[in-house]
């Protein structure tokens, strides 16, 4: 997804996994750490309600983009502001939506949900155009989307992530933490809580 660094030509990528696995904080440290590579924009929505989508994509036309329409109604304006959006995309690829939380990655390429009306229109979240990042719980399989399944850590990933910030100083706080692992699950966004909870009270 990164300019000259995407050797596949894959823009729209799924991060699947179960509640808690930390595909959300994933998503935000791409977006920080890869910001450079979306000099056009960063825009993020928050997809566990479908229904909420066309609202969302319509704000960031409207009040982010500042894009104009002639639709006089407010539903021929939706739509193209949709038009609008999809046009500025294709002219500044250098732009990512980030959708968190996607119930049905299936509902991506659903035109319905967008315009429930209409089932002649191509505007869907994966034709606007844009570089695409969602989460989803859901495994997927989506014609030129790139799955990246997100799995708890082993164990010993899971104790290193742990003691980041403070390594055990005798056999009994390592066996505490390797407990302390297997409890939370071995789920990388548990530990690290977890770990930062320790960092901030070790000294009480």
């Amino acid at each position: 997804m990164i300019g000259n660094l995407n050797k596949m030509g894959v823009n729209q990528v799924g991060l699947s996994g179960m509640a808690g696995i930390g595909k959300t904080q994933l998503a935000i440290e791409f977006a920080t750490r890869f910001s450079f590579a979306f000099p056009n924009g960063i825009y993020w929505i928050q997809a566990a309600d479908p229904k909420q989508w066309s609202k969302q994509f319509v704000g960031i036309a409207k009040d982010y983009l500042q894009l104009k329409t002639s639709g006089q109604n407010e539903k021929d304006q939706d739509k193209q502001y949709f038009v609008a959006l999809q046009r500025y995309f294709k002219e500044h690829p250098q732009t990512l939506i980030v959708m968190d939380n996607v119930e049905d990655p299936r509902n991506l390429n659903n035109p319905k949900l967008l315009f429930s009306d209409e089932v002649n229109t191509d505007l869907t979240p994966l034709t606007l155009g844009s570089n695409v990042l969602f989460t989803t719980r859901k495994k997927f399989n989506i014609a030129g989307v790139s799955s990246y399944d997100i799995d708890i850590l082993s164990p010993e990933y899971s104790y290193d992530l742990l003691t980041l910030g403070r390594k055990p100083v005798n056999i009994s706080e390592e066996n505490c933490a390797r407990t302390i692992c297997g409890i939370v699950g071995y789920l990388p966004l548990a530990l690290v809580l977890v770990g930062g909870y320790l960092e901030k009270y070790r000294s009480i």
